[in-house]
């Protein structure tokens, strides 16, 4: 897991690390030189996984610089849009409104496999 964010590297460490995220690394575009929805964020933040592009996860709350970002990148991802209905009320990515859901495999009324 990683955290890929847009703004200044050191004011988003200290985000994380006040949530308990201390051992997660942090990708902020303010260090990196360019942000969300460059595909070449997505791409670093797959190789600090160690994992393919197209093995990763990106969950965010933002469809533009997010979803369509990573997806852009050839990155799977959902929406966490925390005052969205189910996806059957919604058109557009698949959401959720927790991140509880994302360790469920919840989306909505459906249930979905996650292979990581």
């Amino acid at each position: 897991m990683a955290v890929v964010t847009n703004g200044p590297d050191e004011q988003q460490r200290k985000k994380v690390t006040r949530i308990g995220l201390t051992d997660v690394p942090v990708l902020a575009s303010g260090a990196l030189g360019f942000s969300k929805p460059d595909p070449r964020i997505f791409a670093a933040a797959s190789e600090c996984v160690r994992q393919p592009v197209h093995a990763c996860l990106m969950v965010g709350d933002n469809p533009d610089a997010d979803v369509a970002g990573a997806r852009a990148a050839g990155m799977r991802a959902v929406l966490l849009d925390r005052s969205a209905g189910t996806t059957a009320e919604r058109s557009g990515p698949p959401a959720i409104r927790t991140l509880l859901q994302l360790v469920q495999g919840n989306l909505g009324n459906g249930t979905v496999e996650w292979t990581l």
